[in-house]
């Protein structure tokens, strides 16, 4: 379970963009991550012209309101899976 203070102070505003519910299942290390990148992208929106830093921004939001990668993988694996079970046996093998 991740926690604000795991992040550098820097980029602690950025964490807490992130909600509880989220944040629990989030390691230190993916939050650290994420704060970190969300600070470039604010970083690189606030030399960019209007239209690219309104996209640059909104990414920055994204990143740190997206589930954990982890929950991610699994789900695909398990998607995957179920995929394999309903495919008719391979007709090479016959």
């Amino acid at each position: 379970m991740a926690n604000i203070s795991d992040v550098k102070p820097e980029h602690q505003r950025h964490a807490r963009q992130v909600d509880q519910e989220t944040l629990g299942r989030l390691s230190a290390a993916e939050l650290r991550h994420r704060a970190a990148y969300a600070a470039q992208l604010h970083e690189a929106a606030s030399q960019a012209q209007a239209e690219h830093a309104r996209y640059l921004t909104a990414r920055a939001r994204t990143v740190m309101r997206s589930k954990p990668a982890l929950q991610f993988i699994e789900r695909d694996k398990e998607l995957g899976q179920l995929a394999q079970g309903s495919l008719p046996p391979d007709p090479v093998g016959w």
